[in-house]
């Protein structure tokens, strides 16, 4: 399960100290997962357990990027139901650090990207393409694309007007110490005549399902060009927050000495 690090201009967790919210989410999402099987002693069959495990890390998930010990933002409660952000965190692994939807700093104006995925051994700046089901893109290097929905057609903006400026943003805050790529997302449609682009990737209806297999088989640990590459993009990231007033606990929490 991938890592939330950032969402929108929250306040998150791994901004206070990345290395140990990553490297203890691991460890501590294993140990949930071992409590959990004790506690349903075969009431549940073993998928129907897993879904009601992720939706649990994925509520702490939400937590972690909006709120700190002291501090909290108001998470908009659409994150909680949107399913290529449940999709992104549900199928890639443990070392994959995810910025959703991050506002950028740059040059005294905030930048909104819509995703960057930090992975072991590259980049991916994200773009996704928010359809109804089977709807079919028609690329082209124009700044608008067709789109045919049933018997219908219709125009959206070009994505790669978004993914090139993502990359833009990233290649300079990370001076390229690490590969980056683009990738773009439709988890529902196809995309045809896609330009021929370097470093561009598209994942639809007909490669999605290998993509995210192959992503998680043998993953790499946490590299250290990863968490640096990491730190130079949080270090530019906008964050609203106010100070917390309630006496309720964090849970989900490793202690220091563990």
């Amino acid at each position: 399960m991938a890592q939330l690090i950032k969402l929108s201009d929250y306040v998150s967790r791994y901004e206070l100290d990345l290395t140990r919210y990553s490297n203890q989410f691991a460890r501590l999402k294993q140990q949930r997962w071992e409590e959990k099987k004790v506690q349903n002693e075969n009431r549940l069959a073993l998928d129907t357990l897993k879904k009601q495990f992720f939706q649990e890390v994925f509520h702490y998930q939400l937590r972690w990027a909006s709120s700190t010990a002291f501090e909290i933002s108001n998470l908009d409660p659409s994150y909680e139901s949107d399913q290529v952000l449940k999709q992104l965190l549900f199928r890639l692994p443990d070392t994959y650090l995810l910025m959703y939807y991050p506002v950028f700093q740059i040059e005294q104006a905030p930048v909104e990207v819509e995703a960057i995925l930090i992975t072991p051994l590259e980049i991916y700046c994200l773009a996704f393409l928010r359809g109804e089901k089977d709807d079919v893109y028609q690329a082209s290097r124009e700044r608008f694309w067709t789109v045919f929905r049933g018997e219908e057609t219709d125009k959206v903006l070009s994505p790669l007007i978004s993914l090139k400026r993502t990359k833009n943003i990233v290649d300079r805050l990370t001076k390229k110490i690490m590969p980056v790529k683009q990738l773009l997302v439709s988890l529902e449609g196809y995309v045809e005549f896609l330009p021929d682009t370097p470093y561009l990737e598209c994942l639809d209806k007909r490669n999605v399902e290998a993509w995210f297999q192959e992503q998680s088989r043998n993953p790499s640990p946490l590299k250290s060009l990863q968490i640096k590459a990491t730190r130079m993009l949080l270090n530019h990231t906008r964050t609203e927050y106010y100070e917390r007033h309630d006496e309720s606990t964090i849970s989900w929490e490793i202690t220091q000495s563990d």
